[in-house]
């Protein structure tokens, strides 16, 4: 049943943006969203590699929590 299936695996881009977002909106309340989608894209490619590589590392985690899950998924499948 795919309604049953993990969810996706988020991405390094979505962990970021998920944070960056909500002070973003703080900050520029009247802001829409295509401003904010340039903002998140302009911060995102400055940001530092050391705190980049805090965001990749939890979208790996969570790439190895959604390959165990799938495969948990597909064996109760069959």
């Amino acid at each position: 049943d795919p309604r049953k299936a993990p969810r996706r695996a988020q991405t390094a881009w979505n962990y970021y943006t998920s944070k960056a977002r909500r002070a973003l909106k703080r900050e520029r309340p009247q802001a829409t969203e295509e401003e904010l989608q340039a903002l998140l894209k302009a911060s995102w490619e400055q940001l530092p590699a050391a705190e980049r590589s805090v965001y990749e590392g939890k979208a790996a985690a969570d790439r190895e929590r959604h390959a165990s899950q799938l495969a948990l998924h597909a064996s109760h499948r069959s």
